[in-house]
């Protein structure tokens, strides 16, 4: 098994500044106003040498490569041409620490013999699954000090809702704007709709206000006319997340075989599907989590998170306006799941 974390998007914003540079260095000699035959000469190999800074910077990954036969976690560091890695075997790593360190996440693979193998990602939750993947691979114990240093043994790493003895009272009534359709006995589609605009939205829309009213000064000032895009460009830039607030809504069809969940907001839509035996918790999430994602709001969601080899996790509720509705939400979804 290899897992690769190459995304090229995300080294891109570090790769345009070298880049940029290079290529200011390559077309300067010729539309500058000093002599080419005096500038290129020094510039050109400059810009070559930032090019290929930019490059280095873009093809920059990293991946982990579980060999089933020889029982090792090879981290291996690419860098274009360049590669170079350490390897960790079964039996001379006891534990796995997954932790945060500054604005990343670090998964440590602590070493009885040797120097500990760490490996830095960019959001939690692939840190999570990788780290998941190579405790699982070892057989060995996963301890996240993101969740206050909860502890799971290779054996619960890959344990179901299936696996777990679980009752619940009958959840009630859907509250506030909830909708909740009983499709049979053991099935339910529950509709969470939009909110529309939030209070804590109305600055952001104020601001993108202005600014397409600020556009229409341009021509009185004398600047010149492209300067026009500039105020619908800010005005997006501030209104894009009221608007994905405003229009976020979710259906989920839940029962005893798992769920299907569909998320749409501000024109866009995408579909989780989780079968009951590769459901780990349903848990509630808020504030500093690090399960929580900020994507769209900053209160609290229900996360659903799978079992160890499947990678998908999904949160829900995070518009709903109050505990009590992330709550029942919660429970409805156990209540269901484990009926």
């Amino acid at each position: 098994m290899v897992l690769d974390s190459k995304d090229s998007w995300r080294n891109l914003p570090y790769a345009l500044m070298p880049a940029g540079v290079g290529l200011g260095l390559l077309i300067y000699p010729w539309v500058g106003v000093l002599d080419p035959a005096m500038t290129a000469p020094i510039m050109v190999p400059f810009g070559i040498v930032w090019l290929l800074i930019a490059g280095c910077i873009n093809s920059y990954h990293s991946e982990l490569i579980l060999d089933e036969q020889e029982g090792s976690v090879v981290y291996r560091t690419s860098l274009w041409l360049h590669s170079w890695g350490n390897k960790a075997l079964r039996g001379n790593v006891p534990r796995v620490v997954l932790k945060k360190e500054g604005g990343s996440y670090r998964f440590v693979m602590e070493l009885t013999e040797g120097e500990d193998i760490q490996v830095t990602t960019f959001d939690y939750w692939r840190s999570r699954e990788w780290s998941e993947h190579v405790a699982a691979f070892l057989r060995v114990e996963l301890i996240d000090k993101c969740r206050d240093g909860d502890s799971l043994s290779a054996e619960e790493l890959n344990a179901s809702l299936c696996d777990q003895q679980i009752e619940l009272e009958p959840p009630g009534e859907a509250p506030g704007k909830i909708e909740m359709v009983w499709d049979s006995p053991n099935r339910a589609t529950i509709a969470i709709p939009a909110r529309g605009i939030i209070p804590s939205a109305r600055p952001r829309l104020a601001l993108g206000l202005l600014s397409l009213l600020s556009s229409l000064s341009v021509p009185l000032l004398g600047w010149h006319p492209a300067l026009y895009l500039g105020g619908p460009v800010l005005a997006m830039i501030f209104w894009y997340r009221p608007l994905a607030q405003a229009t976020h809504r979710e259906t989920i069809s839940v029962s005893p075989r798992g769920l299907l969940v569909q998320i749409s907001n501000f024109g866009r839509s995408r579909t989780v599907s989780l079968a009951s035996h590769e459901i780990r918790s349903v848990s509630v999430v808020k504030g500093d989590d690090a399960r929580f994602e900020h994507q769209d709001f900053d209160w609290h969601a229900v996360c659903v998170e799978s079992v160890e080899g499947v990678d998908a996790h999904v949160q829900l509720g995070s518009h709903l306006p109050r505990m009590k509705h992330v709550e029942w939400l919660r429970k409805t979804l156990l209540y269901i799941l484990t009926k």
